[in-house]
């Protein structure tokens, strides 16, 4: 885990039958900008998973956009995408 903000925020998350890990890293774009890479990695290790990451394998990559897309709307207009 690396907590170094404001430049990055990392950490890895486990349930069971999956460890995901996920690196934040922001860096100035430019006036009033900030470029924001999020590296995922998601590892199943149960059949149940693997049945599923196989049936739906955007799942995980739909799940890391919308969590990206509401922290994008807090850190720009305060916003709190879960209460709408």
């Amino acid at each position: 885990e690396v907590n170094n903000q404001p430049d990055e925020f990392s950490a890895t998350y486990c349930a069971k039958e999956m460890k995901m890990t996920v690196r934040n890293r922001f860096e100035e774009a430019g006036a009033d900008k900030t470029k924001w890479v999020s590296e995922n990695e998601a590892v199943v290790s149960g059949i149940m998973m693997r049945v599923i990451a196989l049936i739906m394998p955007g799942c995980f990559r739909k799940q890391s956009l919308k969590y990206m897309e509401n922290f994008k709307a807090f850190a720009e207009d305060g916003r709190d995408l879960r209460k709408e």
